[in-house]
């Protein structure tokens, strides 16, 4: 569809590959005017696949190896493949065939694939699987459309025990892969869920946190408010009752100096410990473990081994001895 300019669904992100054969084989090819029996239609199907496959060429096989007897189309099936698949072309095939199952398992260039299947309600999923072959439900289905037990049981006694009992394990994988399946789902479902959860806690706690903050900063005010009403009390009654008011002023005059001196000493500390902060980030962009600095006050030189948040472990010399970064700088 690709290659005749017809659109396809796919995702925008999707690459496809271009080929110069595309070989089919569905269906029954059988013909009555050219004396041609299903398998013999199926060969000669074949016969084109390995003249024409290259690295340009697509194939398409459906219930591959049928048509004769299966032990025998089995084992042509299984050397089509090999050589299909040292020509490196790409297809897929569909087949019951244990052999071939076997075969895919451990040829280079083959991979096995199989439609999820519900053993319970015996229902297709339309899931593809990768990697593992799945099982053909041969007795449980015939159980499904009720099917004597009797006839059933005698069918499994004529299996061979080795097929039989790869067949039940490949139906207790796909058993199991379906229980693993679901619980990976439940578990993705609760994960996003507690994801979201978090993610509500998070906001909750940045809000609370922003709401404590404005609290503590009114409380700061009204402790400020109350400790400036609680002098101002005192500066009253010493007014009224001091007689010398040059020295109540003076004492009032020196309070508001104090407090005045106070927060120019408070800003003064936030600023050096802003411009520490901002050194501090500088430097940590130049140090780097394993280069060289020295140490602004004594101008000695060392070997960075560890920086651990704004503190460096330095060698001088034979001594090791933890800086802070605003007291190094690099050494080119």
């Amino acid at each position: 569809m690709l290659q005749s300019g017809l659109l396809i669904s796919c995702s925008e992100k999707s690459k496809l590959s271009f080929f110069n054969n595309l070989l089919v084989d569905i269906g029954d090819s059988q013909s009555i005017e050219n004396a041609l029996s299903t398998y013999s239609s199926r060969l000669l199907s074949m016969k084109q696949f390995l003249n024409v496959a290259n690295g340009r060429t697509l194939f398409l096989i459906d219930e591959f190896g049928t048509g004769t007897d299966p032990e025998l189309g089995g084992a042509i099936a299984e050397v089509i493949l090999e050589e299909l698949a040292k020509k490196q072309a790409i297809g897929i095939i569909t087949t019951h065939y244990t052999n071939i199952k076997l075969l895919a398992d451990n040829l280079k260039g083959v991979i096995n694939a199989s439609m999820l299947f519900n053993p319970e309600t015996l229902e297709p999923k339309y899931e593809l699987v990768l990697g593992q072959p799945g099982s053909s439900y041969t007795f449980e289905v015939a159980e499904k459309i009720g099917l004597p037990k009797e006839i059933i049981a005698r069918a499994k006694d004529k299996v061979k025990s080795d097929k039989l009992k790869l067949n039940h394990l490949l139906a207790d994988v796909q058993r199991e892969k379906n229980k693993v399946t679901e619980q990976v789902q439940k578990l993705e479902e609760e994960t996003l869920a507690a994801q979201k959860a978090e993610a509500k806690f998070r906001q909750q706690e940045v809000k609370l946190n922003e709401k404590l903050e404005r609290n503590r900063e009114k409380q700061e005010e009204i402790n400020k408010l109350v400790e400036l009403g609680r002098k101002m009390n005192a500066l009253a009654e010493e007014w009224l009752k001091n007689s010398d008011k040059k020295a109540v002023i003076k004492k009032f005059v020196d309070s508001l100096t104090a407090e005045k001196h106070k927060k120019q000493f408070q800003l003064a500390l936030e600023k050096k410990e802003q411009t520490k902060e901002k050194i501090i980030a500088r430097v940590k962009k130049k140090i780097q473990v394993g280069g060289k600095v020295r140490l602004l006050k004594s101008h000695q030189t060392g070997i960075v081994q560890e920086i651990i948040k704004d503190k460096a472990r330095v060698t001088f010399g034979n001594i090791n001895s933890t800086v802070s970064l605003e007291n190094l700088e690099p050494i080119d």
